[in-house]
């Protein structure tokens, strides 16, 4: 009888959370505009704005999520079908915290805590970014214990790079430095005291490190930033081996000193043999696919990334070292000496990786 009542009231929550959702997605302004305009492909036949519509009422229904990603699945594009090699953003949250969350513990408060992560790191004689300290309301909490100010550390330290040590998407992050007598804010000239409001604004710990110095050839795709690769790992729960599931390279734009991809910054597709795709994407309110970078004019399909066979060999072998970690979204930087970690996030998401192709059996194969 109780279980009768709990796939009873299963069923009813499931018909209100589709009859809810359907109704946000018609009222949505969105839903009415011209597919072309949304569109990643608009030099393509694209699919009728009602096909687009019933294809994207059919997701709701099936999958109790509306499709955020349409459009950059390309599934607008006529003759396309509905893809059934996409993973749907509700199922792969699940699939993906299911392995990842392992008893009696869990390793994950490894790659949550930005610090941490970069002392197990070099604990385990891997190359990471340099940690200096913690900032908090202005001061700046050395390795040792001891504090300072953020005029006293660039005279020793002349790049810094913040950032909270649980922020996501590229929140919250600036850089620092001091060069030529002139103090430098996200890259521009600021005054001291310009420098330490910005320090005293920060409220919550904030992580200080060493700026990298990336690769050369990484410079010449975006100096502004340092472009770094997003390797993805899955360790096969039948053989215990990680494999590489995809590799992106997210790169900086329009002066941005961040490559995320929801701050502006282009995403694309690595090959195996370490060359780029022909396009890469802007998340939609910055632009669409691009072939050639719009700053520096670099073609994406000719260009190879410097030590990608280390940093993917790399990447396999610090998560068989996390071995009860699932999946893993690596960030690594190329310096001119070889890879080097930047941060592990065991909350990765698939989305950019599926716009090069679904990838839901491959990770089902996995970890099933």
């Amino acid at each position: 009888m109780i279980k009768s009542i709990k796939v009873t009231a299963r069923i009813l929550y499931g018909i209100i959370l589709r009859s809810k959702l359907v109704v946000k997605y018609c009222a949505s302004k969105s839903t009415y505009e011209k597919v072309s305009l949304k569109s990643y492909n608009a030099d393509k036949c694209l699919k009728s704005g009602f096909v687009v519509f019933f294809e994207n009422i059919i997701h709701i229904i099936k999958y109790g999520e509306i499709n955020g990603f349409y459009f950059l699945y390309s599934q607008d594009v006529k003759g396309g079908g509905i893809r059934q090699d996409l993973m749907p953003y509700r199922q792969f949250m699940k699939f993906r915290n299911t392995f990842n969350q392992t008893r009696p513990y869990s390793y994950v408060c490894i790659l949550r805590d930005k610090n941490l992560f970069s002392i197990v790191a070099d604990g385990m004689g891997y190359p990471s970014a340099k940690n200096i300290g913690i900032l908090n309301c202005g001061l700046i909490k050395m390795l040792n214990k001891t504090t300072t100010t953020i005029e006293d550390l660039l005279k020793t330290h002349n790049s810094l790079f913040f950032k909270p040590l649980n922020a996501e998407c590229g929140e919250g992050i600036f850089s620092a430095g001091l060069s030529g007598g002139s103090y430098h804010l996200d890259g521009k000239v600021v005054d001291l005291v310009e420098l330490q409001k910005k320090i005293e604004r920060v409220t919550t710990d904030y992580l200080v490190q060493d700026m990298v110095v990336q690769h050369k050839e990484m410079s010449r795709l975006y100096p502004n930033a340092i472009n770094t690769l997003r390797i993805v790992t899955v360790r096969n729960i039948k053989t215990g081996k990680v494999d590489v599931l995809h590799s992106l390279l997210r790169i900086g734009a329009h002066g941005n000193i961040v490559d995320n991809w929801a701050k502006g910054g282009i995403a694309i597709g690595i090959k195996p043999d370490g060359f780029l795709c022909d396009s890469g994407f802007f998340k939609p309110s910055y632009g669409k696919q691009v072939g050639v970078h719009p700053d520096t004019g670099v073609t994406f399909s000719s260009f190879k990334i410097p030590y990608y066979e280390q940093a993917i060999l790399m990447c396999r072998s610090f998560h068989a070292d996390l071995e009860h970690i699932g999946s893993i979204g690596w960030d690594v930087a190329i310096t001119e000496n070889g890879p080097l970690f930047i941060e592990g996030n065991d909350n990765w998401e698939i989305s950019l990786h599926q716009s090069y192709g679904g990838l839901k059996s491959r990770f089902e194969q996995l970890q099933k």
